[in-house]
């Protein structure tokens, strides 16, 4: 016997969207947590971390009043589909910008590395002397 709060487990559609939810989800969550990792690593201040995070929900907090009389008013599908195709547009231009940035780096890199006699800093090549 299914209890009635699984009930909707049921439906295949509900599965579906569920798991879509779920998935997304977690995706979000994984964005937030690299995100703020990756502001703390070059930057070396956890108060920049923290204020990104912070940033990130500061969207929600002014945008879902304006959000939510929107869904009263126009389609409910039209608006879940416009805000996914915004959203991953939005997050597909931040991967590409991240992307740029760390190639960016690392051509510097290795154009400083070609430039210079010294050996890069590695555990593996430092000289001990005794």
């Amino acid at each position: 016997m299914v209890s009635a709060s699984l009930a909707p487990f049921r439906s295949r559609n509900f599965r579906l969207m569920w798991t879509g939810a779920l998935l997304s989800n977690i995706g979000t969550w994984m964005e937030a947590v690299g995100l703020s990792y990756y502001v703390a690593h070059t930057t070396g201040k956890a108060s920049l971390s923290a204020l990104v995070g912070a940033a990130g929900f500061l969207p929600n907090g002014v945008l879902g009043p304006i959000g939510s009389a929107m869904a009263d008013r126009w389609s409910r599908r039209r608006l879940l589909v416009v805000g996914s195709v915004a959203r991953r547009v939005a997050q597909r231009m931040r991967t590409r910008k991240c992307a740029r940035e760390q190639l960016t780096a690392r051509n510097r890199l290795r154009k400083d590395q070609r430039t210079t006699r010294i050996a890069p800093q590695s555990p593996f090549n430092r000289t001990h002397s005794t």
